[in-house]
């Protein structure tokens, strides 16, 4: 069946409200059972997250229709493991918005089978986009290994969870424990390498990426990229049964946490928070969109929260729903968030070129608009070359595309025989800014204008060093402008602009020169390892060069390069932990050239040795809502590591503050209490670090 043809035909039958006839039904059917086995068996991507669930929702609309399968059968030719524990392999109902969540509840209320309190808690936990599965333990070693499977049967996974859950020191020794397998974004970005040499492409996102893993029969090899949420414990254990929810899911994240490091995988932490008022609209929306702002600085994916009444003896009383066939205990329910994908048709083939100084050319494709959480968009880099060439892009094709963050996609195409047709998206022969030759380098994967006189090498320098020095409000045509007139030729000349001059040309008064000027001179003042970060050398950042001067001054440093030979130079540098010899070697070749560039900038700058902060006790810090003096929390986390200090995105056990100006219980605040985190408000943090503002 050519599903994409069949996807668009149902999708326009629903836009323009026409009932599905016999036949659309039944292809209806097969369409919806063959994304979801792909969706958990493979990783291939047939729908996207929001048109299953429309195409879903019209299809249970009719009645006397065949049910829809729950999961995906398990692989052919695979081991199978039979499970008969409803309350381990269940199926949530949905709803979409917090007050779809409060007619829930307030249905709850009235059950005649146990009529809810009002003011009865629950407990709120993240909804982790990964695959289902459960593991069997034995005297604390994991015995079997499966998948949801479908209609109680599920793939055989034992091959790849070898390890140990101990959980002895809560008399728990025999137990089977349900979990969510993940894949970390980090883990996500190692295991996109290995995949890309052995299939030419990527995987569409680390939840695909564990539907592959799992479906192979050698998926062993990869378990290292894998990581367990522990989600419910069945197990027999009289005194486990008594306690409450959140006494067990203390329980599991304890056991998470005992003797694992020899495990073949990664366990991971189940995390949660508590709610007293289910009728709350205004918190509830305020803690609903405090989430979806802050997963994407989350490392794993999770799309939406699970709310579980937290009341034992109401949940078990409130027991389960039969929906098709599938059990769905009426005491939980997801609060799904806005889809992060969606199908649309790939318009143009584009080409930009860095503004950084290297002529390196990056492909890009516009798309019909679609919009994702609330936004737009219709443009998206390809990355390289590489993709281009492997990937069977197509003009007027249907392609997938991935929202990570507010503005990082992914786009892929969906390959259907009705695009085969079409024109495919090629290899340019020439640059875009100035027509000049174009070279592809050593790995095939970028191309690069070979014209040393191209326009956007000639401003790219003055752009890349203005992006890592962080220094804002100067834009591209600002710098395209200062170098076509000859007031910039070199860095230095940023820092003796005449200003007096600029003022007379066109489109540059009083109030703009000063607005440069102040930028320029807001980061006279700067750490070695900053100033060395930023000019451009390859693969040395400022994360890159602090490792460096964190062990020597920049005068240590200019020494070394000066004296030393260059073998001598790269085995000293390359003792640093976390250096290596490669990048030892780029800094020789960055310290050989930009030496001169250095020596001019160090008569402008206040350069200081970050080696001369050892005895500033180095503390870490995150921030949750609005900042009054540092509105743009890069200028913030600029001046904590002027002081030797951090700021980190997430809440965990290595930060030491948390600071906000804001009353609510927000999801960070709440989680920092758990930790024992101390709370500071943004005029306390200024008192305790004596900063300026």
């Amino acid at each position: 069946m050519d599903f994409p043809k069949i996807r668009k035909k149902l999708l326009n039958r629903i836009n323009n409200k026409k009932d599905f006839s016999d036949k659309d039904l039944k292809e209806c059917y097969e369409l919806l059972n063959e994304s979801s086995s792909a969706y958990y068996n493979t990783g291939e991507v047939i729908l996207s997250d929001s048109d299953f669930d429309i195409l879903k929702t019209e299809y249970e609309m009719y009645e006397d229709v065949k049910p829809l399968k729950t999961g995906a059968p398990a692989r052919k030719g695979s081991l199978t493991e039979k499970h008969t524990e409803k309350d381990l392999m269940v199926t949530l109902g949905n709803v979409f918005n917090v007050d779809e969540l409060i007619d829930w509840f307030k249905k709850l209320c009235k059950n005649k089978l146990c009529k809810v309190p009002k003011d009865t808690p629950s407990c709120i936990s993240f909804k982790y986009d990964g695959c289902s599965g459960a593991l069997q333990i034995k005297e604390g070693v994991i015995k079997k290994a499966f998948s949801r499977g479908q209609d109680g049967v599920g793939t055989d996974l034992s091959s790849l969870f070898i390890g140990s859950i101990l959980g002895h020191k809560f008399g728990l020794h025999d137990f089977t424990l349900k979990v969510e397998i993940i894949m970390t974004w980090e883990h996500f970005e190692e295991y996109s390498k290995i995949y890309y040499e052995i299939n030419d492409k990527n995987p569409a996102n680390p939840r695909s990426a564990v539907s592959g893993i799992l479906a192979m029969s050698d998926g062993c090899k990869y378990s290292k990229f894998l990581t367990i949420i522990p989600l419910k414990i069945v197990t027999e254990s009289k005194w486990y049964n008594s306690i409450n929810l959140v006494e067990k899911i203390e329980v599991m994240n304890t056991i998470s946490n005992i003797n694992t490091e020899h495990n073949s995988f990664n366990m991971g932490e189940y995390e949660y928070f508590l709610c007293d008022d289910l009728m709350d609209k205004k918190s509830l929306q305020e803690m609903y969109d405090e989430v979806i702002e802050e997963r994407e600085s989350l490392e794993y994916m999770i799309d939406g929260l699970v709310i579980d009444i937290l009341d034992d003896e109401i949940y078990n009383t409130l027991g389960y729903r039969e929906v098709d066939g599938k059990s769905s205990p009426r005491g939980s329910i997801a609060l799904k968030f806005p889809y992060k994908s969606a199908i649309t048709k790939l318009i143009n083939f584009e080409l930009s070129v860095a503004q950084s100084g290297s002529g390196r050319i990056t492909p890009c494709v516009t798309f019909d608009p679609v919009v994702i959480d609330g936004k737009e968009y219709k443009r998206v880099s390809l990355s390289n070359f590489d993709r281009v060439v492997k990937e069977d892009f197509r003009i007027g094709g249907q392609v997938l595309l991935t929202i990570r963050g507010d503005v990082l996609g992914y786009i892929s195409p969906l390959n259907s025989e009705e695009d085969k047709e079409l024109e495919k998206v090629s290899i340019p022969d020439s640059c875009p800014v100035c027509g000049g030759e174009i070279v592809f380098n050593k790995t095939k994967a970028f191309l690069f204008c070979s014209n040393e006189a191209c326009e956007s090498k000639g401003t790219g320098k003055f752009i890349k060093y203005l992006e890592k020095m962080r220094i804002k409000n100067i834009g591209l045509a600002t710098i395209q402008f200062l170098y076509e007139n000859d007031y910039i030729h070199d860095l230095k000349d940023l820092y003796s602009i005449d200003y007096d001059s600029l003022e007379e040309e066109s489109g540059y008064g009083k109030k703009k020169c000063k607005e440069i000027e102040n930028a320029i001179n807001s980061k006279i003042e700067v750490y070695d390892y900053i100033l060395l970060g930023s000019l451009g050398w390859r693969s040395l950042g400022r994360s890159q060069m602090k490792l460096v001067m964190s062990v020597m001054s920049i005068n240590d440093l200019f020494q070394y390069h000066r004296k030393l030979t260059k073998r001598d130079f790269i085995k000293k540098i390359s003792n640093i932990e976390g250096f290596s010899t490669l990048l030892s070697q780029y800094l020789h070749d960055g310290l050989k050239k930009d030496s001169s560039v250095i020596d001019d900038l160090s008569d402008y700058l206040d350069i200081m040795d970050y080696k001369q902060s050892d005895d500033v006790d180095s503390l870490s810090f995150v921030v949750t809502g609005n900042l009054v003096n540092w509105p743009d929390r890069s200028m913030f986390k600029d001046k904590l590591e002027l002081l030797g200090h951090s700021l980190k995105s997430g809440i965990s056990k290595k930060v030491d503050y948390l600071i906000t100006n804001d009353t609510r219980r927000t999801v960070k605040l709440k989680k920092a209490e758990e930790l024992g985190i101390k709370i500071i408000t943004e005029k306390e943090v200024i008192e305790l670090l004596s900063l300026e503002v």
